[in-house]
């Protein structure tokens, strides 16, 4: 990966040496949302009067909780200064849904399908739960156990444990992997 920093660096070098870059300052860009912090510390040795750096993070508007999670997490854990800076970015999109149907003590049908979400990257992750006329929704942890495990077109399977405090018409707030998919849907 640096490597091949190193040589865009060059490369943007060299074109400006043999005058084959008309705008002055030239733009070197780059990063994406797995390694923009190793993106910054090789394209900084080449910001100067010739060379404006802008560094373009794929998921600076919305963040996943799939894989750009994972990768937030393998950035703040080799990167001392993004650990500095405490947890990075929050997720900015959340689905919600109805509970549909509870059909056995250990499932619940939710009324969010493929053609809501993405699903390519991850399943939806419940994140919260509102009852209707209670005063604010309530967060879901990992530890409960509440998990996707089965996604159709408009319905998704929710295991849940028996004895859950979940009832039919309660809304379920989903975080979920690829924000720009299911901006598209």
């Amino acid at each position: 990966m640096r490597e091949f920093l190193q040589s865009a660096v060059e490369t943007t070098r060299a074109l400006i040496a043999q005058g084959r870059i008309a705008r002055k300052p030239a733009i070197l860009s780059g990063a994406g949302s797995a390694w923009y912090d190793v993106v910054a510390d090789e394209f900084v040795k080449a910001h100067s009067d010739s060379i404006e750096v802008v560094l373009r993070p794929g998921c600076y508007l919305t963040r996943d909780v799939g894989i750009y999670k994972k990768a937030q997490n393998e950035i703040l854990a080799r990167n001392p200064i993004a650990k500095k800076m405490g947890q990075g970015l929050k997720p900015a999109l959340q689905l919600w849904a109805y509970v549909q149907l509870i059909p056995e003590p250990n499932r619940a049908i939710i009324g969010l399908g493929k053609r809501d979400s993405a699903f390519d990257a991850g399943l939806p992750e419940p994140a919260g739960c509102f009852r209707p006329g209670n005063a604010a929704p309530r967060d879901v942890s990992p530890e409960e156990g509440w998990e996707i495990f089965g996604l159709m077109d408009q319905h998704a399977y929710l295991r849940i444990k028996p004895g859950d405090d979940l009832k039919v018409g309660d809304m379920i707030a989903f975080d979920i992997s690829h924000p720009c998919l299911t901006f598209d849907k």
